[in-house]
């Protein structure tokens, strides 16, 4: 495509999309850019955007690996055309990065990534982007990564779905090989031992958001995962059954109002104690001492 006919076509030239990256960028970058060999690991929102920066930085190589095809409810934040709905993602955004980036290398796997491809997969990448949505996937790679390719970073990511300031996302460094990046509110906590882990999966009965596994733990991590999986159960709600009403004398009332209006059915749960509470319904329901107010919880 290095040619006078693909200019006189309206395709920039490599040189002449080179010299333009020179002058934004400067020498010395542009040279490292086009050193780099770098993986994205799932095409979704994030990993799309990823690839796409990428590629428009002049990066010399990407890896680009998704096993999922492209669905019209990806379209809203994704890198791709309507046209494009039914196809791998991995292919597809290949077609879209080659009209924006000709003279980068692309490596297209529709594949997914396990513990048993991963390596081969990822083989030659200096740098590594991880954009999964499933914990087990993350944790996979990042063992992976550190364990099995001791050249490359990796570079993941935390707290980065939904809608908000881009300011807020941050990058931080965590050992030697690796960068988490985040909105800086998610609750996540660095974990260098199993006990650490098991430690901040049950803070406040609840757990954090997020457990980021330092390098020293790596020996744990399977264990660190089957942990943060125990504590991330699902709590089912129980029938209780009022059998007897007792007057205790007085105590303190608490009226939570909220900023919306509740529907029957909706409430808070109120207790001492996360690990047990009470559905107080909100007063959606006329009687015949007070009107409906349905912004309101009567919680003690």
């Amino acid at each position: 495509m290095d040619s006078e006919h693909d200019s006189k076509r309206g395709v920039p030239t490599r040189a002449e999309m080179r010299a333009a990256l020179v002058k934004r960028q400067g020498e010395a970058l542009v040279s490292a850019f086009e050193r780099s060999t770098v993986a994205v690991c799932g095409l979704g929102g994030l990993g799309s955007a990823i690839a796409l920066s990428l590629a428009r930085a002049g990066v010399g190589r990407l890896i680009l690996i998704d096993f999922d095809r492209l669905d019209v409810t990806n379209l809203h934040r994704q890198q791709y055309l309507a046209c494009q709905v039914g196809r791998p993602k991995a292919e597809a955004l290949t077609e879209n990065l080659r009209q924006v980036a000709p003279y980068v290398e692309y490596v297209p796997h529709v594949a997914r990534v396990t513990e048993e491809n991963a390596a081969t997969l990822l083989a030659g990448a200096s740098v590594v982007c991880e954009a999964f949505d499933v914990a087990e996937s993350k944790a996979m790679l990042a063992e992976t990564v550190l364990t099995r390719l001791p050249e490359a970073y990796l570079v993941t990511g935390t707290g980065m779905a939904g809608i908000g300031p881009g300011n807020r996302i941050v990058t931080r460094r965590v050992g030697r090989r690796m960068y988490v990046c985040g909105d800086g509110e998610t609750d996540v906590a660095e974990a260098g031992s199993l006990e650490e882990a098991r430690l901040a999966a049950g803070i406040l009965e609840r757990g954090v958001d997020g457990i980021v596994v330092l390098p020293g733990a790596l020996a744990e991590l399977k264990a660190i995962v089957a942990q943060c999986k125990i504590s991330q159960g699902r709590e089912e709600l129980q029938k209780a059954v009022i059998t007897r009403v007792e007057p205790v004398g007085l105590g303190h009332r608490v009226c939570a109002d909220t900023l919306s209006l509740l529907k029957r059915g909706q409430g808070m749960l109120v207790g001492n104690s996360s690990a047990f509470t009470f559905l107080v319904h909100a007063e959606t329901e006329h009687n015949e001492y007070v009107a409906a107010r349905p912004f309101r919880v009567n919680a003690g």
